[in-house]
């Protein structure tokens, strides 16, 4: 299989430093028996022995990474502009390093957080009559991103923007700012 950039296979994401835990490629969802206490700081898993079936997910906490997941870009791009942020320029910035479905309009920009921090992961959005409707998530404490490769062409997923994965860009300021401030007022800080 040929490792490009793009086309990574789940050994060089775990060269370059990241933590992966085993992911069904059909449910998207951690392995149940391989992927046990994946979220404890002991949690060692061998990419080298992946089953078949199965693609790598990102573990943001033990990488010190984060991931905004983009459910809705139209309502994203509104709300973030509330907040004074551009969701057109985070994507176009020359080191944005993105997730992409083939399969959707969803997507994921990932960042480095800084050393130490560990946010717990939230959603942002509106809520109607008690059901919530999500427009972008923070993900981090507790969660993880599928990544693409892994999964012999059933992974939709795929890399995006005019960065690299094997250097991710520190998460910008602002954007950590409103992760606080959605943070305080759900009451999970």
């Amino acid at each position: 299989m040929k490792t490009g950039i793009n086309r990574a296979h789940p050994v060089n994401y775990e060269r370059c430093g990241l933590k992966l835990l085993p992911v069904d490629c059909l449910t998207g969802k951690p392995a149940p028996i391989e992927a046990r206490n994946w979220n404890s700081n002991s949690y060692e898993f061998d990419p080298y022995h992946l089953k078949e079936g199965y693609g790598v997910g990102l573990i943001h906490t033990a990488s010190e990474t984060m991931a905004l997941h983009i459910y809705d870009e139209a309502n994203t791009e509104y709300l973030l502009g509330l907040a004074g942020l551009s969701l057109q320029k985070l994507k176009k910035h020359p080191s944005a390093v993105l997730i992409k479905s083939k399969d959707s309009d969803e997507f994921e920009l990932i960042y480095k957080t800084p050393q130490g921090l560990t946010l717990p992961s939230c959603t942002i959005g509106t809520e109607h009559f008690g059901d919530y409707e999500a427009r972008a998530e923070f993900k981090c404490a507790h969660s993880y991103s599928s990544l693409p490769g892994g999964c012999a062409g059933t992974n939709p997923l795929r890399w995006s923007g005019a960065g690299a994965w094997i250097n991710l860009p520190a998460l910008p300021i602002p954007l950590s700012k409103l992760w606080i401030f959605e943070l305080s007022t759900q009451n999970k800080l």
